[in-house]
């Protein structure tokens, strides 16, 4: 076996991907329930409710007796909606962000353990991409500061 060969399958063992490998997997999760989110978001929402022909006619019947009377016309209330506290687009932003932010932890304690520098970078940067995933203007943010960056370096 070629010795150079041998040392560098030995420093990529010895220096590991545990770290960044769990990182990289919640990171990928943290993907996956920010496109789920997408998806969700992109639901058309129910339409709205049509009264029936009769349910019409009668409404204007009434008020059309109600104007010859000299009736004030009474306001309909319309039922409101109900709003949820946390609707599910919320839950999964948060977890997709939650699961971004633990993969980039990783990637972070990858770095400090001293694992594979490639390895560690996957988990920064697939963490780092389930966080911003939902906020476009900070993914665009964080990749031209990731460019000027590189440019710098």
């Amino acid at each position: 076996m070629n010795p150079s060969l041998a040392a560098r399958r030995s420093s990529f063992f010895r220096n590991g991907i545990r770290f960044a490998l769990v990182g990289i997997v919640f990171g990928f999760f943290g993907l996956g329930v920010a496109a789920y989110r997408m998806s969700v978001e992109s639901e058309p929402p129910p339409p709205p409710r049509s009264k029936e022909i009769a349910d019409v006619l009668s409404d204007t019947v009434k008020k059309t007796v109600d104007k010859l009377r000299n009736v004030p016309a009474k306001p309909e209330a319309e039922p409101k909606p109900v709003e949820e506290a946390w609707p599910m687009s919320k839950k999964l932003g948060v977890a997709a962000t939650l699961l971004g932010f633990i993969s980039a932890a990783m990637g972070c304690v990858s770095w400090l353990v001293n694992e594979h520098r490639r390895w560690t970078w996957a988990a920064l940067v697939v963490g780092i991409a389930a966080m911003a995933w939902t906020h476009v203007v900070v993914a665009t943010a964080i990749a031209v500061g990731i460019a000027i960056l590189l440019k710098c370096v």
